[in-house]
């Protein structure tokens, strides 16, 4: 069973918190990554990561890459059935 995390930080100038290391750890959170906060059913709010813009256009870009080499094997299949 996983153990549930619960630490105090303090809200330091202009609302900025420090992300405790064993959480970093546990959700490989690196310097310039983003998190965002989220209210749930509850009221309460969760941090979790997101993945920034570029990593998002990374992926997008490997998929446009997957689409052409699917396409390409596609058609070499047909040749070979001809």
């Amino acid at each position: 069973m996983n153990k549930l995390f619960s630490k105090k930080v303090k809200v330091k100038n202009q609302g900025m918190i420090r992300i405790p290391a064993e959480l970093r750890k546990k959700f490989d959170i690196k310097d310039g990554d983003y998190v965002i906060f989220q209210e749930d059913e509850r009221g309460d709010f969760v941090l979790k990561k997101i993945e920034s813009e570029v990593k998002i256009r990374e992926k997008a870009l490997d998929i446009e890459k997957f689409k052409e080499v699917y396409k390409k094997s596609r058609q070499e299949d047909l040749e070979l059935e001809i």
